[in-house]
């Protein structure tokens, strides 16, 4: 029988109540002594201390806690032993279980779906980072005095992400029946490896019984209860509950199919629906595909292994994703997010890549994406910038990206990138608004807060992309060679602080002697009134031209700052016929400024085809 630890101190907690507890341990409420705050201690029973894991699965929690910041998800504050116990110190979250609120009947439809949406936020944040929860139960959900939702217990998470499996594999490895079995997946019953699709089907099933007042599996012992989740339909929610808001028993049904594949594929595309439904759009019924398969589970592993390393945009990263991109497509030839994954990819090295080569690819994986999966999210956005990069076909990179957002408004590089076309025509406001959609959906990304820089900058608002740069380099620095090293520099540079751009492109120019960068010293040697060490880097640029590529475009505005425009407009011809990438920025760059109002200048502009 468990000893209360109710009145003792634990390193520099003192005990104050047990709020809590089951078969893994119990919980407590304590005063941390030092910072003078409640906390909640998650302390292990004395019975699962014997277990030989017990100890490195509180440790996995701690860690996989730690990795995650997100206000829907109870914070770790520390990982700590006092004697022989040992015990995780978490944020104390006030307010009552879904177990609690559901215990007095079903929950209001309006506030059900909120709740839902605040869930898919937190698993959200979760699976970016590789963590499965496993465990997604109304007990396992606390609703705030402030109907904040918060997702507790990650006891059973599975990082699923991580290179190094020696601990993570061993302590989610199938020996026993893990989970609460009313909630678990049929994969996790079976003993196979789990995914997102796990936790939404464990969501799907909290939904239920939040809506019918009791859960869609039941029996009178735990076989029955097996057997229904593994082989028996679920009742139609609209028999348990009439008046639903039109499409969302079809969510929730969804969310219970039995087979994976045939459920939403991450909390994000769940939300997308959920949205639909609180606007009274409705959401279609799906028929599962009777020839579909279920994706290899290896597969989706190195799939989700892949967008970790592409979301670093490091050249290691990079490089790290074709891999795993590659890998998952050896293992599943069909797997479309690996195409999408592999475009994607191709996509930021382009400016990298031999003229076109970079584009070719991304377009071609993005096809074959949309070839395997037409309501492809991800496919759409990658063919989309795929089109307004290397062809320039604006109306069709528009239409892709309207098409992505349709299908899923919670991608933030949907919106990301649409911001990229929007900003290149000067759309600036719209711009705006989807660079901000990008940075709040994925908040931790570095990559969301590039575009508001760019989107700022070619509007010429330079403090506010000074500000955002600030806010960019406080997440993290970014790798040389993959753009963005140089922004704070060519801001200055543009917004009558050229001296100081002076310093900054040559401290950068230390770690990364990208040609462009180069070219952006000169325009900065140019406007600070320093003409002869302006076009003594432009030789040195034309010198190295013959063993480095040198993008023509960004020869052309420091020659168009120092006012050599017959040898601007022949580089802008040059970047014209060989389809510089940067090209597309021909309109809003401020540094071709002196070359408005050129007829040359207005011609290369309409045999771009810019609408408008």
């Amino acid at each position: 029988m468990e000893t209360s630890l109710v009145g003792r101190t634990l390193a520099r907690y003192r005990v104050v109540e047990r709020l809590g507890g089951g078969g893994m341990g119990a919980v407590y409420r304590a005063w941390d002594e030092r910072l003078h705050r409640d906390v909640a201690l998650k302390v292990l029973s004395p019975n699962v201390l014997q277990r030989r894991d017990a100890r490195a699965r509180l440790r996995e929690e701690a860690r996989l806690l730690s990795q995650l910041d997100h206000p829907g998800i109870a914070t770790v504050y520390d990982f700590d032993q006092h004697d022989d116990i040992e015990f995780l110190v978490m944020e104390l979250v006030r307010g009552q279980t879904l177990a609690q609120r559901v215990a007095g009947g079903r929950l209001p439809e309006p506030e059900v779906v909120d709740i839902a949406l605040q869930i898919c936020e937190a698993l959200e944040a979760a699976h970016e980072r590789g963590i499965i929860h496993r465990d997604l139960k109304p007990a396992n959900v606390m609703v705030t005095t402030r109907g904040r939702v918060k997702v507790l217990d990650f006891g059973l998470a599975t990082c699923c992400l991580e290179d190094d499996t020696s601990l993570s594999e061993a302590i989610t490895r199938p020996l026993s029946l893990e989970g609460t079995v009313p909630y678990m997946s049929p994969e996790q019953l079976l003993g196979r490896p789990v995914d997102e699709r796990a936790d939404v089907f464990s969501l799907g099933a909290v939904l239920y019984e939040l809506l019918a007042g009791e859960p869609p599996f039941q029996g009178a012992v735990l076989p029955a209860v097996t057997d229904a989740i593994l082989r028996q339909p679920v009742v139609p929610l609209a028999q348990r509950r009439e008046g639903l808001a039109r499409g969302l028993d079809v969510v929730v049904e969804r969310c219970l199919e039995k087979r994976g594949e045939d459920r939403y594929p991450n909390a994000r595309a769940l939300a997308a629906d959920l949205r639909l439904v609180a606007a009274g759009t409705g959401v279609e019924r799906r028929r599962p595909a009777s020839g579909s398969r279920t994706h290899d589970p290896e597969a989706h592993r190195s799939y989700l292994r892949g967008r970790r390393h592409w979301s670093k945009r490091t050249r290691a990263g990079l490089m790290q994703a074709i891999e795993q991109f590659e890998a998952a497509i050896d293992l599943d030839p069909e797997h479309a997010q690996a195409y999408s994954g592999l475009a994607d990819r191709y996509a930021i090295l382009a400016a990298w890549l031999p003229p076109r080569l970079g584009y070719q690819k991304a377009r071609a994986a993005a096809k074959r994406a949309l070839e395997l999966d037409s309501n492809s999210a991800e496919a759409h956005t990658s063919l989309a910038f795929a089109e307004l990069f290397a062809d320039w076909n604006w109306a069709a990179s528009e239409a892709g990206f309207r098409r992505a957002l349709a299908l899923d408004p919670t991608y933030a590089t949907g919106h990301q990138w649409y911001a990229e076309l929007l900003t290149a025509l000067g759309r600036f406001d719209e711009a705006l608004e989807q660079a901000s959609a990008a940075e709040e959906l994925d908040a931790l990304s570095y990559a969301m807060p590039t575009t508001l820089v760019n989107v700022f900058y070619y509007a010429r608002r330079y403090d506010e992309a000074l500000e955002h740069h600030r806010r960019m380099v406080a997440l993290t620095t970014p790798d040389s060679g993959l753009g963005g090293i140089a922004d704070r520099a060519r801001i200055l540079e543009q917004s009558g602080r050229p001296e100081e751009a002076v310093a900054e492109y040559r401290s950068v120019l230390k770690s990364d002697d990208d040609p462009r960068i180069r070219a952006g010293l000169a325009c900065a040697l140019a406007l600070s009134g320093q003409t002869s060490a302006a076009r003594n880097e432009l030789a040195l640029l034309e010198s190295v031209a013959e063993e480095r590529h040198v993008p023509p475009y960004s020869l052309a505005g420091p020659l168009a700052l120092l006012g050599d425009l017959e040898r601007a407009f022949a580089k802008l011809e040059e970047g014209f016929t060989t389809r510089d990438r940067a090209m597309v920025w021909l309109r809003v760059n401020p540094r071709f400024d002196p070359l408005r109002g050129d007829a040359r200048y207005t011609s290369l502009v309409e045999r771009m085809g810019f609408p408008g």
